[in-house]
Order: structure tokens, then C-alpha cells, then sequence
């Protein structure tokens, strides 16, 4: 898969001509506020693969990001994960 568009959103979109992932996300409803994050957080992965040399997406190197922007595996493992409140 290459990094342009996450492949996940291909499985979310009812609308085959849409071919935006922003388009999609409006469309489910998001918030102004989320698209923003999402942009970002997606530009940092993109940033992330290309300085690695990764031209398709990779588990391994998205989960090394994971780890190295927030230390999600190293809190789990100390017992310092939180889930947030339903």
C-alpha cells in the first residue's frame, strides 16, 4: 500500500467516485477539529516511512512510530495506559 491514502478509509467508503479520504471522513461526520488531527498525525506517519525509506506501508515500521511518538508500549507494559471514559 503505498502512503498516500490510508487503505482502511477504502473500506469505509460507500461512494466509489469519492476517492477523497477528507471527502469520506466529512461525510461520516467528523469534526473540523478531528480532520486537523488527522491531517497531521498522517503527515508525521508519511514523515516517519520516508526518512526510514519505506515506500509501502509497513506494521512493523507504523508500530515503531506508535511507539516512538508516544511510548505507547512502554506505558502498557509499566501499567500507565488509561483507557478514557465511555
Amino acid at each position: 500500500m503505498k502512503l498516500g491514502q490510508p487503505e482502511w478509509l477504502s473500506y469505509l467508503s460507500t461512494d466509489a467516485n469519492s476517492g477523497s479520504p477528507d471527502a469520506e471522513m466529512v461525510r461520516l461526520g467528523y469534526k473540523d477539529t478531528t480532520m486537523v488531527w488527522y491531517r497531521g498525525c498522517w503527515r508525521r506517519l508519511q514523515k516517519y516511512f520516508a526518512a526510514r525509506g519505506a515506500e509501502e506501508f509497513s506494521l512493523e515500521v507504523a508500530m515503531a512510530w506508535v511507539e516512538e511518538a508516544c511510548g505507547f508500549f512502554a506505558k502498557e507494559q509499566a501499567g500507565h495506559r488509561h483507557q478514557r471514559p465511555a
